[in-house]
């Protein structure tokens, strides 16, 4: 009954409407504000923004990385983040989509390499264990374990590349090419 009241009213004395319609649309802008407000005095809580790239999509180890720029508070910036461009960079591991890239997880498979290092050729077939670039391995021949800490740098159809020490190279290369060398992932 109140309701039917109120309405009539209102029907009848539309610069009252009006007004109630204004201050309704007033206070609810007021409140907007209010929160936006609050949110910037938030993020300005956070500090300084810095720009870095972020993955676009969720890309495999060995993976062409597409990136793209964005602004973060630096407090969230993990240490190493890329800053410039990764243009042609290759995921060193999985990489989550929406993950800042760091220099540990993008780059030229290559740089594993090292100086302490050398780059050798393990044949590949269907009985050869799957890998990615980044994993960790151990290479195995006739029961004996020629290299540790080995570092998977490519991976081909045919052939996987590994890094391992220096000291280990020459031993690893000639149990590859009598195909007799074997990878143990870590992990």
């Amino acid at each position: 009954m109140i309701l039917v009241r109120l309405r009539t009213f209102l029907a009848r004395h539309r610069a009252v409407h009006w007004t109630l319609v204004a201050s309704a649309a007033l206070a609810a802008g007021a409140l907007v504000a209010t929160r936006v407000a609050a949110v910037e005095r938030e993020r300005l809580a956070w500090g300084e923004s810095v720009t870095v790239w972020v993955a676009d999509a969720e890309v495999a180890a060995g993976g062409a990385v597409a990136a793209r720029r964005t602004a973060m508070p630096l407090a969230l910036v993990p240490d190493g983040a890329l800053t410039v461009e990764p243009a042609g960079a290759t995921a060193l591991r999985t990489v989550g989509r929406g993950e800042v890239l760091t220099h540990r997880a993008v780059g030229d498979p290559r740089s594993l390499v090292g100086p302490a290092r050398r780059a050798v050729a393990v044949p590949a077939d269907d009985t050869t264990l799957p890998v990615e670039v980044g994993d960790r391995v151990d290479v195995v021949a006739a029961g004996a374990v020629l290299a540790t800490g080995g570092v998977v740098v490519e991976v081909r159809p045919t052939v996987v590349v590994v890094a391992v020490d220096a000291t280990d190279g020459a031993a690893v290369a000639s149990a590859s090419l009598d195909r007799l060398a074997v990878l143990v992932r870590h992990g």
